[in-house]
């Protein structure tokens, strides 16, 4: 904690008794914190594509080492093998581009609603302020209101 607030190294300056995030320390360069363990989605995904090639090696090993079928078989059956791969891999890529699209779109939209609020809400409050000078205390305790 204190070397952090020295070197100003650190993102999360909390005290240790009340943090609820992972305090990164970046370091000189700051790109320490993209290394470290703790807070980091690697781990998980080194388990599932460690797990993914060892079953890939293990059947390329089996495919390769057990088939008896002539070299004209393998190659048609490769092919569609290929092409099914890239049938698959082609619609789950549409398929993502198209939620990350409407989810630009919600959230664009989500934007804008938010600014007419913003607009309305100030727009009203510069309403409510008259400059009769019969409604001055009303006007005055309104605007120490807000």
């Amino acid at each position: 904690q204190g070397s952090c607030e020295k070197s100003n190294a650190c993102i999360s300056h909390a005290a240790p008794s009340d943090r609820a995030m992972i305090d990164y320390h970046i370091g000189k360069w700051g790109v320490k914190f993209s290394f470290q363990l703790r807070g980091s989605v690697f781990p998980k995904s080194i388990l599932v594509a460690g797990s993914n090639a060892i079953f890939t090696a293990g059947m390329h090993y089996a495919l390769t080492r057990f088939a008896d079928m002539d070299q004209s078989s393998n190659k048609s059956n490769a092919v569609h093998l290929w092409t099914a791969f890239n049938f698959v891999l082609g619609f789950l890529i549409i398929f993502r581009t198209q939620q990350a699209y409407s989810k630009f779109w919600e959230g664009g939209t989500l934007l804008q609603q938010v600014r007419g609020e913003w607009f309305n809400a100030t727009s009203s409050s510069v309403a409510f302020c008259s400059s009769d000078p019969e409604k001055r205390g009303e006007v005055e305790e309104f605007q120490h209101l807000l």
